[in-house]
């Protein structure tokens, strides 16, 4: 039995549109029909991956929700959890109140399976729009505990902003506290130091039995790397060159049918 864990955005879709083309479905559910394990191992939410789960037949289906800081099977069962607290959160926002009270910008967080936030814009809409049936939470409305525990916070922000400003004032010290990723020209995510799509990949393949040289991640940004690096990785060919550099194979683009190539042309039976 092999597993196949594969990313979402810049990996199975593109342009945000989450129906997979007709050829890639049909690729997928061959996985399914053989008795493997197929993973969606993405940034997003529990409601988020299941928007693609749906689309395929059934079988071994699991979720690697908001990079592997929460595993599930295909009912939402939790398996698996690594998460911070809202105190990490709100020190974060005290501590960097030249990005949170900008116009353009926002910082939010994942609880288990909620949108928390505390401040309300495009961002907020941008996520519950994306995310399928993801509900949204404003934290100065609810008197959670600050131990209460988060799968990660993130800065969403202009691409110009993000890149510019953003990244650039990161502190060191919170480089070193947290795992600490770009998952795209938007967003600049936080999550346990020992958070990671890798950490949600292993502990899913030890719990099903399943050799590591049976393992296959797929991914392009980077919170892919450690996973392609770890695992038979694949990058995409539109991935980022961290990607690249650690992949056992580089396949086509999203945009190219890449995973299928990768599919027909790496992984042997």
């Amino acid at each position: 039995m092999k597993l196949f864990a594969f990313d979402i955005d810049g990996t199975l879709i593109y342009n945000h549109n989450i129906k997979l083309k007709e050829n890639l479905v049909n690729k997928l559910n061959e996985i399914l029909e053989r008795g493997d394990v197929l993973a969606i191992a993405s940034g997003r939410p529990y409601s988020g991956i299941m928007q693609i789960m749906e689309q395929l037949k059934d079988g071994k289906k699991y979720c690697l929700c908001g990079n592997g800081n929460l595993v599930t099977d295909i009912s939402g069962k939790e398996l698996y959890s690594s998460g911070l607290t809202l105190a990490d959160y709100y020190d974060f926002i005290d501590r960097y109140p030249e990005i949170f009270k900008h116009r353009t910008s926002n910082i939010y967080c994942y609880t288990l399976h909620r949108l928390g936030y505390l401040k309300k814009n495009i961002w907020i809409d941008f996520e519950l729009k994306a995310n399928g049936k993801f509900e949204a939470v404003n934290l100065k409305k609810e008197n959670f505990p600050l131990d209460k525990i988060i799968l990660k916070f993130m800065i969403a922000s202009t691409p110009r902003r993000s890149k510019n400003f953003d990244e650039k004032i990161i502190k060191e010290e919170d480089k070193e506290k947290y795992n600490v990723m770009r998952t795209s020209e938007y967003f600049i995510e936080f999550v346990n130091k020992n958070g990671d799509k890798a950490y949600g990949v292993k502990f899913l393949s030890e719990y099903l039995g399943i050799k590591k040289e049976d393992v296959f991640t797929f991914g392009d940004s980077g919170n892919d790397v450690k996973m392609i690096k770890e695992f038979n990785g694949i990058a995409m060919g539109n991935a980022s060159e961290d990607c690249k550099k650690v992949a056992k194979f580089v396949t086509k683009r999203v945009d190219e049918d890449g995973v299928i190539y990768a599919l027909d042309n790496f992984v042997k039976y």
